[in-house]
């Protein structure tokens, strides 16, 4: 009984988490680091797929915002966006699991 109500209080706080990350992201990644043309909110539930499969060339934004087609800020790559990626997401799997851990009182 212990174990399910554990892993109610994971899920329960990985889409809290998830959801807290979903809007970081467009609020401070999506529009400012990268910008796709038909990107819709939610950058965040599709990792790695952030620009357009038709045209595989990304330009690169040295000033300014990144708000042309499939353009990216200098010193960013795909690849280290989806680093940033995976650190939203572990540090959720981390809180979520740390509050799960938790025993209450």
């Amino acid at each position: 009984m212990i174990g399910i109500v554990k892993l109610l209080k994971f899920l329960a706080v990985l889409g809290l988490c998830t959801i807290m990350c979903a809007i970081l992201w467009d609020c401070f990644v999506s529009d400012r680091l990268y910008h796709r043309r038909d990107s819709l909110p939610g950058g965040y539930f599709s990792p790695g797929h952030w620009f357009d499969d038709e045209t595989p060339d990304i330009e690169i934004v040295v000033q300014g915002s990144a708000d042309r087609y499939n353009s990216i800020k200098a010193g960013w790559t795909p690849g280290k966006l989806l680093g940033l990626w995976g650190v939203f997401f572990g540090s959720s799997v981390v809180v979520s699991g740390g509050f799960a851990s938790r025993r209450s009182k």
